[in-house]
């Protein structure tokens, strides 16, 4: 069975979605580190997600932190969406 578009959209993101991982996006004020979020959520698919859990597990704060105040997509230059990322991330890997 096919996924959704928007779900495959959201775990699969276009070359013109990927973080350039300048950090234009930081300060998070949550203190979320969010160039750190934004590899593991490419890695999805890639790598086992066993090994992206350890490495989510291993942040001091997760996803599930990220008060969606939209912040840091403003200020990407990609246009990365990353509140929506960090939602899929919290859902994936909270309580895992």
């Amino acid at each position: 069975m096919r996924e959704p578009e928007h779900v495959a959209r959201i775990f699969r993101p276009s070359d013109a979605e990927r973080c350039a991982g300048c950090g234009r996006c930081m300060p998070c004020f949550m203190d979320i580190d969010i160039p750190a979020m934004n590899a593991l959520f490419e890695q999805l698919g890639s790598v086992p997600d066993a090994d992206v859990q350890a490495a989510y597990d291993a942040q001091d704060i997760g996803a599930a932190g990220c008060a969606g105040c939209g912040c840091c997509q403003f200020r990407c230059p990609v246009g990365v969406p990353i509140i929506a990322r960090m939602r899929a991330m919290a859902a994936k890997f909270e309580n895992a």
